[in-house]
């Protein structure tokens, strides 16, 4: 599993759209929804936070339209994994820490070089947001 660019120096080298390079080695493309032969449900957002979205950024518009099949799915728990750019910490109270705790999602995986590893926590019932502003 592969994640998107987050400079416009590394944009020129990944596809628009996912790609399956081969049975081992896939790239996600910039954000949505995973869901494996095995159930096991992936959610990834590539990029940094900005004020457009681009192929290196992501904007409110990307957000809502990744929580908007969450919000009305009834009894929704959280996905399995959550693979992102940065880590919500890092911008808090931004788009990508609302894009988190929507999804509410039991691994979270960052590509930011940090490593980061909290206590086990329950998230509490309807922590995603309703609207952005």
């Amino acid at each position: 599993v592969l994640s998107g660019p987050c400079s416009p120096s590394t944009s020129s080298f990944c596809p628009d759209e996912s790609v399956e390079f081969s049975s081992t080695l896939t790239y996600l493309g910039k954000r949505g929804i995973l869901n494996t032969a095995s159930g096991l449900q992936i959610a990834y957002l590539s990029g940094v936070e900005g004020p457009t979205s681009s192929n290196f950024q992501f904007n409110e518009d990307d957000i809502e339209e990744l929580l908007m099949p969450v919000r009305n799915q009834a009894g929704f728990l959280g996905v399995d994994v959550l693979v992102t750019s940065m880590w919500p910490a890092e911008a808090c109270p931004s788009q990508i820490y609302l894009f988190f705790t929507g999804l509410k999602p039991r691994y979270h995986f960052a590509g930011t070089g940090i490593h980061y590893e909290r206590q086990p926590y329950r998230y509490p019932p309807k922590s995603y947001p309703k609207s952005f502003s």
